[in-house]
């Protein structure tokens, strides 16, 4: 069985799908518009910092990688996450509304699902870019991550517990970030962008073909 995990057609992520152009265009237009970068053109930045992985002692980031929050609850944030965000003892959950209100398209999309969703999140890897492999934090185990590709390279390669994968833009699919040994390592020559969703298994478990 494969650890990508596919969906039958069903509301919830027929309409991420549907819309990934648009969801990309917004993404695009709001980053450049509040921060100056051309997210479809190679960066030079990155505002994600290194960590250490469980398993192995080296950085868990190399390389320029952007990462733009839209919503994110404190089960899914690590140590390192939570003190660059400066995140609060009593902080449960954290909005990103001055990012939200530039994506409608996305927005309507999170209002619908929001007690549902434990992150949502888009992730710009740069050439270059590593994350070695790691397991993912969910405090909970009970949700499932979503990557929505908005832009590919194919030597942009996803490995799940040696499981590679090349995204494709426009697709979807989701696995147990938590529960599965993953890594990335991007080669090529172009910006690799996915929008990354941590939402409730028991929402799309229904859907899951896999």
């Amino acid at each position: 069985m494969s650890n990508y995990i596919k969906f039958n057609s069903n509301p919830v992520t027929d309409y991420l799908t549907n819309n990934w152009e648009k969801i990309r265009d917004e993404f695009v237009k709001q980053r450049k518009d509040k921060m100056g970068h051309n997210l479809l053109e190679v960066q030079s930045v990155s505002n994600k910092l290194n960590g250490i992985t469980v398993h192995e002692k080296k950085p868990l980031y190399q390389g320029n990688i952007i990462a733009a929050a839209l919503y994110v609850k404190n089960e899914i944030l690590s140590i390192p996450e939570a003190k660059q965000l400066q995140w609060r003892q009593d902080e449960t959950e954290r909005w990103w509304m001055d990012n939200i209100s530039g994506m409608p398209t996305l927005a309507k999309w999170i209002r619908e699902h929001k007690e549902h969703l434990a992150g949502v999140v888009f992730y710009a890897a740069q050439p270059g870019a590593v994350i070695n492999h790691h397991y993912g934090v969910d405090s909970t185990y009970d949700n499932v991550r979503l990557h929505l590709c908005l832009t590919a390279d194919p030597e942009c390669v996803f490995d799940i517990e040696n499981e590679r994968h090349v995204w494709v833009e426009g697709d979807l699919f989701g696995f147990d970030d938590a529960s599965y040994f993953h890594g990335i390592k991007h080669n090529g020559t172009k910006p690799r962008i996915v929008l990354v969703i941590d939402i409730k298994k028991s929402l799309l478990k229904e859907h899951a073909i896999n």
